[in-house]
């Protein structure tokens, strides 16, 4: 499925009545978009550099109205324009009914007019106001100042660039070059490197200058003094598809070069100072019909991932198979499906899989799904928009499964599904119809369409272990019950892993927290275990609160863990012994008994609720009975 904002974007006229708690105050922010208005944009962040609201222009001439709530303390309001002329009749009111302190520095941006801040930039790309909301101290905004890594005085930390940024004199011999980048949707994607030809040519390159993006719809200017020579862009997109408005121009005695683009993942751009264009070299894949074809490639460096082609129903389907060196005889296999218009090697790219079988010795099978009447490919889970297309990808997978279990002598007893979105819908799917192949699924971001629900019947008994986003706003965490979106009606999450959890007749629940890490995604991931004394299956939940649609780990998503390396844990610990390798992949853990069972009031264990279970070597683990 294609990626959507997972950021809170204003995009239509609407009031929002807030509902402050005690120690917040209610601001009130009124937009008013002039002419070209899809140019505007603006940002709220707190003292920590956390962003808490965004506002991203769409028609010209409209107004918009939002409420926050805000306790007492720092924050910025960071202005942007994408053509850096300023917001054309744009305008940002602040202001607040509770009669609160508010002070702010005052800018040729920025103005107090009746107790309310009004912010119109009148030219330029970018533009900050910091303000301090009834707070005694003097504020510190460490998350402001120099932003341009290649700077002398580059701050680690800031992500509002306040003008700060200084740079060394060029040296007799050198010449200026300024660059600017502009930023546009998807911002953190976005980078580019710069290297010069003996530095490219060397076994070890290393840039010249870098750039990261940060926030959409940013100008930033960098200034660098090179020598004579030859040089190079190295433009990337980490998701592949393009900077989304983004660009690079840059000044080279006083003549303009530019705009340079990326449209898909990668892209680069040459240039030469004084001397005449050196003839490069790209190392990639050259072969046309391979998943990963470099157009810009020139000398092949053997990395090329042409299609594996198993014909099933009259139909030559493709996959991806990788095998890691040295693999074990009966090792497990692990199948991976892509999204909804995703394909094979998008998956495999970023969900890092392969490293993890190099690490623990499985293989890794990424099919790829058929067309679609809109050229998007996907794996039959019967989504209403799709017309009842009859293909049998079950049958698909099941043979394709045993036609790798046979050939490559991987474990008849040991196979798993995992999948992003559509690949999730579709491990349900296979939990559902193919159970004596599949011992275990662990759909990200999936869910169960109401006929797959209706229709379950396992033949065996399935671990499940689903990881979804609270926020996620292609498949929601509470379903869609009326088909509001028209994929078809589906599941809410907590029903789903209702029934795993009575199909493998579960008693006992363990809910914990992951350690929040990285606090800069915004999320944070509530671990749902559900097990039985009576049985080795168990029914995972990774509940990511305030996460999107999207792989944890990898791309915009919660950062605290790599789910790819939580799924296989899952997945190992949930294989079964294999006689023919005489191997059990379950990990060994150190014995421990319990001595005793008590409620959170230290009384002996009731049937139902909270306990606390104490274990001989001192752990105590926190699990809830619900029947």
């Amino acid at each position: 499925m294609k990626k959507l904002y997972l950021l809170l974007i204003i995009i239509a006229p609407f009031i929002l009545k807030s509902q402050c708690t005690e120690g917040e105050y209610e601001i009130l922010l009124q937009t008013t978009t002039g002419e070209w208005a899809e140019e505007m944009s603006w940002q709220i962040f707190d003292n920590q550099g956390n962003e808490l609201l965004s506002f991203q222009g769409e028609d010209n001439d409209q107004e918009y109205s939002d409420v926050i709530c805000l306790p007492a303390g720092c924050y910025a309001i960071n202005a942007s324009d994408s053509y850096g002329d300023g917001w054309n009749g744009g305008l940002l009111e602040v202001s607040s009914n509770d009669g609160i302190d508010l002070e702010f520095t005052e800018t040729n941006d920025s103005f107090v007019s009746n107790e309310s801040l009004f912010i119109s930039p009148e030219n330029g790309y970018g533009f900050y106001t910091l303000l301090s909301i009834n707070y005694d101290l003097e504020c510190q905004w460490t998350y402001v100042g120099c932003t341009d890594i290649n700077a002398s005085n580059y701050n680690s930390n800031a992500i509002i660039d306040d003008g700060s940024c200084y740079y060394p004199d060029c040296a007799e011999g050198e010449t200026l070059v300024i660059i600017e980048t502009q930023t546009g949707d998807w911002a953190s994607e976005m980078t580019w490197d710069l290297y010069n030809y003996e530095d490219w040519t060397s076994p070890n390159p290393s840039a010249t200058a870098s750039f990261q993006g940060n926030n959409n719809y940013q100008n930033t200017t960098t200034q660098i003094c090179l020598l004579s020579g030859c040089y190079m862009f190295m433009g990337v997109d980490l998701y592949g598809d393009g900077w989304q408005g983004g660009a690079i121009e840059m000044t080279i005695n006083n003549q303009e070069y530019g705009p340079y683009e990326v449209e898909e993942s990668f892209g680069y751009f040459t240039f030469e100072i004084d001397i005449k264009a050196c003839n490069w070299e790209f190392p990639g894949c050259t072969d046309s019909s391979a998943y990963n074809y470099n157009e810009f490639a020139t000398i092949d460096d053997g990395s090329c991932l042409s299609p594996l082609i198993f014909n099933w129903d009259k139909i030559d389907r493709e996959y991806l198979l990788y095998m890691p060196p040295g693999i074990q005889e009966n090792a497990p296999l692990v199948f991976v499906f892509h999204g909804y218009s995703g394909s094979a090697i998008d998956i495999m790219e970023y969900c890092g899989m392969n490293d993890i079988a190099d690490e623990n010795g499985f293989a890794v099978c990424y099919p790829q799904g058929t067309q679609d009447d809109w050229g998007n490919n996907f794996f039959n889970v019967g989504y209403d928009f799709q017309n009842n297309i009859e293909i049998d990808d079950v049958s698909f997978i099941v043979a394709l499964a045993e036609y790798l279990q046979e050939i490559h002598q991987l474990s008849t007893v040991n196979t798993f599904s995992t999948g992003m979105s559509n690949g999730g819908d579709f491990s349900y799917l296979l939990a559902c119809q193919a159970s004596g192949t599949f011992r275990a699924i662990a759909p990200v971001a999936g869910t169960m369409m109401e006929e797959i629900y209706n229709n379950c019947n396992p033949i065996e008994s399935v671990p499940i272990f689903e990881t979804h986003g609270t926020d996620d706003d292609v498949t929601y965490y509470d379903g869609d019950p009326q088909n509001e979106d028209g994929w078809g009606v589906y599941l809410d999450i907590p029903t789903i892993i209702e029934y795993w959890v009575n199909q493998n007749n579960l008693s006992n629940l363990l809910i914990d927290t992951i350690p929040d890490n990285i606090t800069w995604d915004n999320s944070i991931i509530e671990r749902h275990i559900y097990s039985s004394e009576n049985s080795t299956n168990e029914v995972w939940l990774y509940k990511v609160i305030n996460g999107g649609h999207d792989w944890p780990g990898s791309w915009g998503g919660n950062m605290d863990v790599n789910i790819s390396e939580e799924i296989w844990n899952f997945f190992n610990q949930m294989s079964l012994f294999d006689e023919l390798s005489n191997l059990e992949n379950k990990p060994n853990q150190p014995e421990k008994s319990l001595v005793n069972t008590i409620d959170v009031l230290g009384r002996k264990s009731i049937n139902t609720g909270l306990q606390l279970h104490i274990y001989d070597d001192g752990s105590v683990e926190k699990k809830y009975i619900i029947k």
